[in-house]
């Protein structure tokens, strides 16, 4: 959901009233469409062309709700303990965040000792963390990780990909170069092809994004978030991210690998198969169609507008 749209209380109303709703709607090929529409109008006022789509949302849209969406691979990628297994096989070890922890129950949720300088993330939904920090975690905190063992993902958003994921809580340790969160670099693949880079700032505070081509060049392109407007800074990395990423797309017509730079290493968080639930519109729109069009056709030329230097 954009950021002005979440702020609105009728909005995020109406998004409360869906997912309760949703949780009763079988997973049939009009259930699932009715709940992405409903999704996507909540922040489009329209709804999806899936017959002929032209936007990036309304191509993914399409896909995820086929057949082909259901395979295997995309269940396996999904999960986030699983998907360390997909890294190490297509790229080698070392290239994931180390694991403490998997908890499957309240009791191991209750009897386990957390490190200090810890995350505790579940690996079956998108977006949910705690951060644990000197203390164990608090009692509301070990009651959030509990939910998140009575939670399934696909049902809110029905993207199939996690509707059969087994709930786990994993625990792995808190990776920085200070007390904040590193920044999310998220690299967009196009039928195994890295064709831009999205960096996120701030994520957990005050949300910045910026949009770059493969050269590092900032973009004049807007995805959800405002942009930081700064320059790309991880410039001798670059091409080490684009062939680590290119490594994991491989056979997918599209994937966004999702990286932290810590200390020069890079790790890869997780791989994303729909942005945003296939809601969200690159601006301007124009782009977006093009940004569409390569998730079918890989000879799309990806050119837009660099963006003018402005001082952060």
């Amino acid at each position: 959901m954009s950021e002005k749209l979440s702020k609105n209380p009728v909005i995020r109303y109406l998004n409360r009233i869906e997912g309760f709703i949703a949780r009763f709607v079988p997973d049939s090929a009009w259930g699932n469409y009715a709940i992405s529409q409903y999704r996507y109008f909540l922040d489009n006022f329209r709804f999806a062309n899936v017959r002929n789509p032209k936007g990036f949302p309304e191509f993914l849209m399409r896909f995820k709700l086929s057949d082909e969406a259901r395979a295997p691979i995309f269940e396996r990628i999904s999960d986030k303990e699983l998907v360390k297994e997909f890294v190490a096989e297509r790229a080698g070890a070392g290239n994931t965040i180390e694991t403490l922890a998997i908890l499957r129950t309240d009791s191991e949720i209750d009897a386990y000792k957390f490190p200090p300088n810890s995350v505790a993330k579940p690996t079956h939904l998108s977006g949910a963390v705690i951060f644990i920090r000197d203390d164990q975690p608090s009692p509301v905190d070990c009651d959030r990780m509990k939910s998140w063992l009575q939670t399934n993902f696909f049902h809110v958003n029905r993207e199939p990909n996690y509707k059969n994921l087994v709930p786990k809580v994993i625990v792995e340790p808190f990776i920085s170069e200070g007390s904040e969160p590193p920044d999310d670099i998220k690299i967009f693949c196009f039928h195994g092809e890295p064709r831009f880079i999205q960096i996120d700032f701030g994520r957990h505070g005050i949300h910045l994004r910026d949009i770059y081509d493969l050269d590092g060049r900032r973009l004049d392109l807007t995805f959800r978030h405002r942009p930081a407007n700064r320059e790309f800074p991880y410039k001798d990395k670059i091409r080490e991210m684009l062939d680590l990423a290119q490594k994991l797309a491989a056979d997918f017509y599209f994937l966004r690998v999702d990286l932290y730079l810590v200390k020069g290493k890079l790790f890869v968080g997780e791989l994303t198969n729909y942005p945003t639930n296939c809601v969200i519109h690159f601006e301007p729109r124009h782009m977006d169609e093009v940004i569409g069009r390569m998730t079918e056709d890989p000879t799309v030329v990806f050119d837009p507008p660099v963006a003018q230097s402005t001082c952060a």
